[in-house]
């Protein structure tokens, strides 16, 4: 998929180092170093599409399968001055686009929960929200007790893009 010189590439495993790049920059939302790591090995194995503009990574987003029906965003990242351009969305529509093609029902997504007062979560949840997500559940100790995480799930219809703004 490409919109002028920007290129969502297919998911594809061992984008570690694009990962850690992106990751770095958004300390706000990956600033404890063992859960970043934790992505970046991942990646190894997870197939991961990538926002480039010419030969610069611009972000990712990493899928997770659970079920031949469902999966999960695993991780996303873009990098900050890319914020607010529609390129989270191309990825976020790229990646639906190929699970719907390989038979995905289901998407879920779990982060931050509202209950930990983080601005910087609070522009994601809002993300989610227009994609088309819903909220489904709050786990208050998945993570950790500081680290409420909350659920987000969508069906993957063939309608089921972002909603209308």
């Amino acid at each position: 998929m490409t919109n002028g010189e920007l290129l969502i590439t297919p998911p594809e495993v061992g984008h570690c180092d694009a990962c850690e790049q992106v990751l770095r920059e958004l300390p706000e939302w990956f600033g404890l170093e063992d859960s970043l790591m934790e992505y970046v090995e991942a990646a190894k194995s997870t197939p991961t599409l990538l926002a480039m503009e010419g030969e610069n990574v611009l972000g990712f987003l990493m899928i997770k399968r659970h079920f031949p029906e469902s999966a999960e965003v695993a991780c996303i990242g873009l990098l900050p001055s890319h914020h607010r351009r529609g390129i989270g969305r191309l990825m976020q529509g790229a990646a639906e686009k190929w699970l719907r093609a390989d038979g995905c029902r289901y998407l879920q997504v779990k982060t931050l929960a509202e209950a930990a007062n983080s601005e910087s979560y609070a522009l994601t949840r809002k993300f989610y929200e227009a994609m088309g997500f819903s909220r489904l559940e709050v786990h208050p100790d998945l993570w950790q007790k500081w680290n409420p995480c909350l659920v987000f799930v969508k069906a993957l219809t063939p309608e089921s893009g972002a909603r209308q703004e």
